[in-house]
């Protein structure tokens, strides 16, 4: 029957031998190590059945790596005040965030909307939510809808800190090649394009010819040449 000792950090096997009796002591593998040579960083579980070969670490939530190594980030009070914050309460009182009923953010891994990334320290968002620790969502309506349903959630850190919409718009005066080299409209779908508008009861901006979900308070063209369009609501 084996029998184990720990000697340092190295684990060693003592196994009877049957022609004589002798114990010889095979070494084995100790468990994995960080980077400063803590077993399991020094918070996992180190799992060495005798039949193994390979010591392994058993990790607690939200770490993860052959030693634990990796821990994933969680949610701050300061990125509960930029949601709320960012949140035009004036306009739509039901829209601001509530940890009670929309999920805790403070405290939780990957800001409670994400899930820690299997040998990384990082976090998978859910859908809408962005940044290192999901802590950046998608502007919402009174319905809580991610921009109000009629546009595309989108996150540029370059750009703008938080996530912002880019409106849906179909534009009514598309212009091709009429095999010739020159330009002439393309009356198909700039047809199909005038009664998407139609449909969504969108004004087509003249000259320019495109319709576009906007918010009415910052009216059409910033929305259209600067992308200010807040939730894309009106």
């Amino acid at each position: 029957q084996p029998m184990h000792f720990v000697k340092s950090t190295e684990n060693f096997r003592f196994v009877s031998v049957a022609a004589g009796g002798a114990m010889f002591a095979m070494s084995q593998s100790t468990c994995p190590a960080n980077e400063v040579g803590t077993e399991c960083s020094g918070i996992g579980t180190c799992n060495d059945p005798e039949d193994a070969t390979l010591a392994t670490c058993d990790c607690p939530f939200g770490t993860s790596g052959l030693a634990c190594e990796f821990a994933c980030p969680v949610g701050t009070a300061e990125d509960l005040a930029l949601i709320l914050e960012n949140h035009n309460s004036a306009k739509f009182p039901d829209s601001v965030y509530e940890e009670s009923v929309d999920g805790a953010i403070v405290g939780e891994l990957c800001s409670g909307h994400g899930t820690c990334a299997t040998g990384s320290a990082g976090c998978l968002c859910d859908e809408f939510w962005f940044g290192e620790r999901c802590q950046h969502m998608c502007p919402w309506d009174n319905l809580k809808r991610p921009c109000s349903g009629n546009g595309t959630c989108v996150y540029s850190p370059e750009i703008e800190v938080s996530p912002y919409c880019e409106c849906n718009r179909w534009h009514t005066k598309i212009m091709i090649d009429d095999g010739s080299g020159f330009e002439v409209l393309d009356e198909e779908l700039n047809e199909i394009n005038a009664a998407e508008c139609a449909e969504n009861f969108l004004a087509i901006q003249e000259p320019s010819g495109w319709c576009s979900y906007h918010d009415k308070d910052l009216g059409f063209e910033l929305c259209y040449r600067s992308g200010l369009c807040g939730v894309c609501e009106d």
